[in-house]
């Protein structure tokens, strides 16, 4: 069942992002980051958020904050206890699985609208954030 579906992808993105969240609170006690810092984090988490289809790099994200590339990734890994890259792959392996259950579109195709630049990353992702393939994880919930 669709429905059925679209909530178990739902729910794992869900989950997702409450193990960031809490990285994010484990980090917090070890490391603080100032609050001037933690709203850059902030602004960076949002940019990628909304651009994370296009063809983005860390310097694409610390220029949008005006910071050093080394700097930004130092505070958004301090605030958020991941790397921008990281953060970049989640958003876009999350995009992935929605488009895994909810469309008939080609593995090359998904990867591609997903903004990985190549197949070999997506797969290399996919598996690596979600334990299987991405033709294992439709199959498993269609």
């Amino acid at each position: 069942d669709r429905a059925e579906d679209r909530g178990l992808v739902l729910l794992e993105a869900e989950a997702r992002l409450k193990r960031l969240a809490l990285r994010l609170d484990q980090q917090r006690a070890g490391e603080p980051a100032s609050r001037h810092q933690l709203t850059q984090a902030e602004r960076i988490a949002e940019f990628l958020s909304a651009h994370y289809l296009e063809d983005l790099s860390v310097q694409d994200a610390a220029a949008h904050v005006s910071l050093h590339p080394n700097y930004a990734m130092d505070i958004f890994r301090k605030a958020f206890g991941s790397t921008i890259v990281e953060y970049l792959t989640i958003l876009r392996v999350a995009h992935a699985q929605q488009l895994l259950v909810n469309s008939d579109q080609n593995v090359l195709t998904i990867a591609l609208e997903s903004g990985f630049g190549s197949v070999s990353q997506f797969y290399a992702a996919f598996k690596r954030l979600c334990g299987r393939s991405p033709r294992v994880y439709r199959e498993s919930l269609r």
